[in-house]
């Protein structure tokens, strides 16, 4: 289906197009949940920084703001949680090029219309100098905050049950004093509702524009899901470097991980009429 925003044309806000396309056809599709990871490069800045990273800023808030306009357009913005996720920070001092290097703390972001947003959660390092206790040298920071302790409270709200949380999270119990929890990041610390297909029906002309038909499942799933174009490129939750997890359906968890893109599969896309790759 076509999007009511306009997206522009880089990579992250082609993926984020494709995202907001796929959940458009939730209900076609009878699903309830669904976890997209999509990746933005270039953030690997060890030298021409500021104009590296001014410019990958610029497209990455054009492409949030188009992707949640889509939402709320769709009704979906209460029902999404983006998660931006790095696998290492930068060194806050730079180096002879302008640049910084491989660090270890950093910062992420949450965004999401059941997400309390405008705050900083987490303990922000009291000093930053060479002699600060939380400086490693260079201002490589030692993180004091865990990947654990975000997803924590998103699982909880993707409907993952507490007595789960081990096997989903099998560091958890080390930082069991560090969680978040439903309250620390969302409004109403609850989880999310299940979305409801209601019977609702669409043409086969609609799914063919995200979907193909699998023979050996005996049903329509979305591009990308066995692979269509190709590699998967790179993947995991905490290798998100460039950006944005989403889970989308009812939930999207957002964060950030792995789309590929090729010029030869971009012309098949085209010839198909088929959306950009997602893995799913």
């Amino acid at each position: 289906s076509e999007t009511a925003v306009e997206f522009s044309k880089d990579s992250i806000s082609r993926q984020l197009e494709t995202v907001a396309r796929l959940i458009s056809t939730r209900r076609c599709r009878g699903v309830e949940r669904e976890v997209f990871y999509v990746k933005s490069g270039g953030w690997d800045t060890h030298d021409d920084m500021n104009r590296r990273l001014g410019k990958n800023f610029e497209e990455l808030d054009e492409s949030l703001t188009s992707f949640v306009k889509e939402l709320k357009d769709l009704g979906m913005f209460e029902d999404v949680v983006m998660v931006m996720h790095s696998d290492f920070g930068r060194t806050l001092t730079p180096n002879s090029r302008g640049g910084s290097d491989h660090g270890w703390g950093g910062n992420s972001f949450v965004i999401g219309g059941a997400v309390k947003g405008g705050r900083i959660i987490g303990k922000y390092p009291g000093d930053l100098t060479d002699s600060g206790p939380l400086n490693l040298g260079r201002g490589r920071v030692l993180p004091t905050t865990s990947y654990e302790s975000v997803w924590n409270a998103i699982a909880l709200w993707f409907g993952v049950k507490e007595d789960d949380l081990g096997e989903v999270l099998p560091n958890r119990q080390s930082f069991a004093g560090n969680l978040f929890s439903l309250e620390d990041i969302f409004h109403n610390g609850e989880d999310a509702n299940s979305t409801k297909t209601n019977g609702e029906t669409c043409s086969v002309e609609q799914l063919q524009k995200t979907c193909r038909y699998d023979d050996d499942e005996d049903g329509w799933t979305p591009y990308g899901r066995a692979g269509r174009y190709g590699g998967y490129g790179n993947s995991g939750i905490t290798n998100m470097a460039a950006f944005l997890l989403l889970i989308v359906g009812i939930i999207a968890l957002c964060s950030i991980a792995t789309c590929c893109w090729r010029r030869s599969a971009e012309k098949r896309r085209r010839e198909a009429f088929a959306p950009p790759e997602v893995i799913l």
